[in-house]
């Protein structure tokens, strides 16, 4: 059953959002999550399927004790335990997910996902961690044990006690080029994990953290578009991104059809430099592209054409072709004349001196010279765009 899966094609997490599930059914445990499992298969789930109802664990956005919280995308999140005062020590919750490809020896990934305090915590922590490796842990054990390993990344947030704004815990790893799991929770001992009792008066002494939008991605840097030359009033697309979980910064924003967008189109009335910058985690990059206002084609664009009706080629050095100015921008162009009767007289006549259009001199495609008279024309040509446009009409040959 799907509800509504977020998430982008370059992720190397599925289903980072906790959206697609088994069913909206009660018990609403973690297990109910497509792609992903639980050490102790007893961490919660939420999600806006569940109809609500008073004091339910799983509803959104009321849930037990008196939690409130929305999904910081999309219709679901789940909860973690990350630490607690109660029992046995070391009481720890670990989720985990096989990512959809080994990671690359050498390269460099970005590891992000967002948290905040579950209004039932008595206590907030430090240790919010994620660990990649290539060995999965077990799942559904009912075991609260805690897990000691060497997480790559670690909250750099200090204590979280927020309950209501999501939390970007947010790293960069080099991968050796074996991890193919991982795994969200709190991988050292209670004497290495910094705590704060926050709030005394909630439900339960733990450290219970909701979890939603894992992601897992290749740094890249920021890249734009080759620099470029267009007519006044067209448009062209200027970056060349595809990683949607960064953020994006052009300027300036004149012009644009997105300022904060990965790949917004540009539409200057002058000659501009657009200058990106992408954060992702730590990481910040930046590209630069310059869009040249071309002056050699009509400011109407590529529809708007200059066609004379008449010539004289009569070796006079005045008006001896016909000429159909073309802008620059536009390519496969196709030109072919016709006489009175509908024979094809010349195709794709070479233009005589003339440049920036299609010309005809006046002569069949042999050279022979053509009787004065009413000719018919017809050009095709691709403009800026990408669009196949098509004109004809009728010029008049004197001699």
């Amino acid at each position: 059953m799907l509800f509504g899966i977020k998430g982008t094609s370059q992720n190397l997490v599925t289903n980072g959002g906790f959206e697609n599930l088994t069913s909206c059914t009660l018990p609403f445990f973690f297990p109910k999550v497509v792609g992903w499992c639980d050490y102790s298969g007893y961490e919660y789930l939420f999600n806006t399927c569940l109809p609500y109802t008073s004091g339910l664990v799983g509803n959104i956005p009321y849930s037990w004790s008196n939690m409130f919280q929305y999904p910081r995308t999309g219709n679901g999140f789940c909860a973690n335990a990350f630490y607690s005062n109660f029992g046995p020590g070391n009481r720890r919750g670990y989720i985990q997910t096989q990512l959809t490809q080994t990671l690359t020896n050498n390269k460099k990934y970005i590891v992000k996902f967002y948290v905040n305090l579950n209004n039932d915590s008595q206590y907030a922590v430090d240790k919010i961690c994620a660990l990649l490796t290539n060995t999965p842990i077990a799942c559904n054990t009912g075991s609260f044990t805690t897990i000691l390993a060497n997480p790559q990344i670690i909250n750099k947030n200090g204590i979280i006690t927020d309950t209501l704004n999501w939390i970007e815990v947010c790293d960069t790893m080099t991968a050796i080029g074996n991890e193919q799991y991982l795994i969200i929770g709190n991988f050292f001992p209670d004497g290495n994990t910094n705590t704060s009792q926050a709030y005394p008066g909630s439900r339960e002494q733990i450290a219970h953290y909701n979890i939603d939008d894992v992601s897992v991605e290749e740094v890249t840097k920021a890249q734009c578009k080759n620099d470029t030359s267009i007519c006044i009033n067209d448009s062209v697309l200027i970056g060349n991104n595809n990683i949607e979980t960064a953020t994006y910064n052009w300027q300036p924003l004149t012009g644009l059809s997105c300022g904060f967008c990965a790949n917004p189109k540009a539409s200057p009335q002058v000659t501009t430099k657009y200058i990106l910058t992408k954060q992702n985690c730590n990481i910040i990059t930046k590209d630069s592209i310059t869009i040249t206002i071309k002056n050699d084609c009509n400011p109407k664009g590529a529809e708007a054409l200059e066609v004379p009706n008449v010539f004289t080629p009569n070796g006079d050095g005045v008006n001896d072709t016909f000429h159909i100015l073309l802008p620059s921008s536009v390519s496969d162009v196709s030109f072919t004349i016709f006489n009175r009767w509908g024979l094809e007289v010349a195709s794709n006549p070479s233009p005589s001196g003339r440049l920036g259009g299609a010309s005809w001199d006046g002569r069949t495609t042999s050279g022979i010279e053509c009787s004065a008279g009413v000719y018919y024309y017809t050009l095709e040509y691709t403009n800026i765009l990408g669009e196949q446009k098509k004109v004809n009409g009728y010029v008049s040959l004197f001699r």
